[in-house]
């Protein structure tokens, strides 16, 4: 009798899920370890080009998450580089760090402000939706892109004719600080 009761069990549950249209994966956790750094790390590559401060550039973001819109930011992280850490490939995590090295941070009330090239971790926390791993919460969730994009993002905003005087000091105060000097060539002297 229990063997029958588990059967048919067994036979409607397969059924429903059959029906209801919804994909089941299961990975082992060096296959689910891998989608992660796949997943993570094509975020990290966008936001670092500067992707989530373009008015289509979340368009690009969202079959890698499961949030709806761009996440608010008064904040913009300002790295020269990043490195997905490494976890125990055979351990089952669903959260994967990145680790930045910070060049400096631009937030909308203080302007830029420069730090030493240390290093900040950000979590990305991961989810099976739909069959498909996409991230579900970053934290912090500051855009974190590279010197060459933000300084493209700087000189878009100053062209924009809706800033403010202060908003125009604070972008081109980090400009100043972020643009590398223009090479000078020598004067020639005269020959005595």
């Amino acid at each position: 009798m229990r063997c029958k009761f588990i059967f048919v069990f067994l036979l409607i549950t397969t059924s429903v899920f059959g029906q209801s249209g919804l994909r089941l994966k299961f990975r082992n956790p060096l296959e689910l370890y891998a989608e992660q750094r796949r997943v993570v790390g094509n975020w990290c590559r966008m936001d670092y080009e500067g992707l989530r401060l373009t008015p289509d550039g979340w368009n690009r973001f969202k079959p890698l998450t499961s949030q709806k819109d761009n996440p608010d930011s008064s904040t913009i992280v300002i790295v020269s580089r990043y490195q997905i850490a490494q976890h125990d490939p055979q351990a089952i995590s669903w959260n994967l760090d990145v680790i930045y090295n910070v060049i400096g941070r631009y937030q909308h009330s203080t302007g830029f402000q420069p730090a030493g090239g240390g290093p900040e971790t950000v979590t990305y926390r991961t989810k099976e939706v739909d069959g498909d791993l996409v991230i579900t919460d970053v934290d912090p969730t500051y855009p974190h892109m590279s010197k060459r994009a933000a300084i493209d993002w700087i000189k878009k905003e100053l062209a924009s004719t809706t800033i403010s005087d202060v908003e125009k000091y604070y972008l081109n105060s980090a400009l100043k600080q972020l643009e590398p000097p223009a090479a000078t060539t020598p004067t020639p002297q005269p020959a005595n």
